[in-house]
Formats: structure tokens, sequence, C-alpha cells
């Protein structure tokens, strides 16, 4: 190649190769590993009250705001609904006052978050059961492509995950880096999340978006009880799949 046109295309290469690092920069500056949820009220905002009162399980509170008109999927300055806080407590009577009102299940709160996604995380099984039953997507993906699947598997919620699953989702669902739950689950050491995930059809040779598998992310953790999980007999060796 003539010195002139490889110049140009050593530049050129160049060009892509920051294109593709700013990209991934970016992604990385919006992602949030599950867990990451902090809720923090804000002085002065008039939503503030009834979200508190919902996030205390106060349902005569709750009730009379409604009865005075706040609308129940008021936000606060973090963009959150008294469902979310609700949620976030395990306040099931609240949840169900607010869906009587007119609070829709997949309304979305900061991060994108459902209050799904907040019970998820949080390990409230009763609050998931009401969510899902007043049609609650399972599946639904926050601002970080995490499904509230996602967030129990990294959190070690065995019954959560269980019950997610029994509603319909997707095990080998990705989010925005190509980490499944499985990938979570490995990286925070939650065996009996990882068993079960195995158990109901998990991949465990899946490739995140770096080509990494749950048991390279649990190698590098030192996880060593996952690493005998995802041996392999599971696939979970890089290329193996069975």
């Amino acid at each position: 190649m003539p010195s002139g046109r490889r110049r140009i295309w050593l530049a050129g290469a160049l060009l892509v190769s920051l294109g593709l690092i700013a990209g991934l920069v970016m992604g990385l500056a919006s992602y949030r590993r599950p867990g990451a949820m902090r809720f923090v009220g804000g002085e002065g905002d008039p939503a503030a009250t009834f979200c508190k009162a919902a996030e205390r399980g106060l349902v005569g509170a709750v009730t009379l705001r409604l009865r005075q008109g706040e609308k129940p999927e008021v936000k606060d300055q973090l963009g959150l609904t008294a469902l979310h806080y609700a949620a976030r407590e395990g306040h099931v009577k609240v949840i169900r006052l607010l869906l009587d009102a007119g609070a829709r299940p997949n309304c979305r709160g900061a991060r994108d978050w459902t209050a799904l996604h907040v019970a998820a995380g949080m390990g409230h099984t009763a609050v998931a059961e009401l969510l899902i039953g007043r049609g609650a997507a399972t599946d639904v993906a926050d601002a970080s492509g995490l499904t509230p699947l996602h967030h129990a598997a990294a959190e070690g919620h065995q019954k959560m995950a269980g019950l997610l699953l029994s509603h319909g989702a997707d095990v080998n669902a990705g989010d925005s880096l190509g980490w499944t739950s499985l990938h979570h689950a490995a990286y925070e050491a939650r065996a009996e999340v990882v068993k079960l995930l195995l158990a109901r059809g998990a991949d465990a040779a899946a490739l995140n978006q770096v080509g990494r598998t749950p048991l390279d992310e649990a190698r590098e953790r030192g996880r060593g009880a996952i690493v005998i999980l995802l041996g392999p007999d599971t696939g979970g060796e890089r290329g193996v799949r069975h």
C-alpha cells in the first residue's frame, strides 16, 4: 500500500477505534449494576410527603392524599413514584391502594425502573406477585438493560428469581453489556440462584459484550464455589455448549 494511502487508512482506523472506545465509555457511564438503587428524599419536594407516606406504609395517609386529589403516579424530584417507594419497603396494602387508584404497574421512574424492578431487587415476593397479577411485565428492561430477574439474581433472591421465571421471565436475557442473570449471580457469588438458573435452562456458556462467560466472571472474583458449579459439566467453559 502506498505510504499516502496507508496514512489515510491508519487515520481512518484510529477514528473508528476512538469511536468504539467513546461508545463503550458512554455506555459504561450510563450503566448501573443491580443493587444500585439509591433513594434519597428531596427537601421541599411537593410529592415528598405523599411518597414518604407510601414508603412508611401509612395506608390512612396515602388514602387521604388520594381523596384530596393527589395523582397516584406523581413523581418526586428523583423521578420516583409512591409505587416505587412502597415496593422498596414491601408494603402490599399501599401498593394495592395505589393500583386501585389508577397507578400503572409498569409506570417507570428514575433509571427507567418499574415497581417490579424495585421489588425484585429487594426480594419482596408478595409485592411482585401483586404487581404481576395486575399486569407488570417481567422482562421490562431499565436504563441499563436490566430486567427484574437480573436484579433478583444479583441480590441473591432465589424465591424471587423462581417467581419471575415461573411467570415467563427470560432466563437468558442480556443487559446492555450482554450480562445475563447467570453472569450477575456468578459475579456476586449467589450460589443458590446459580443453581436455580442452571436448572431453569440458563446458558452457562453465554458471552457478554467482552466475550466473557459467567465462569470467567466468577474466576476473576475468586468465587471458588461458583467456579465449581459452573465447571465443564454445565458447559461453563468457554466454547463448551451442551
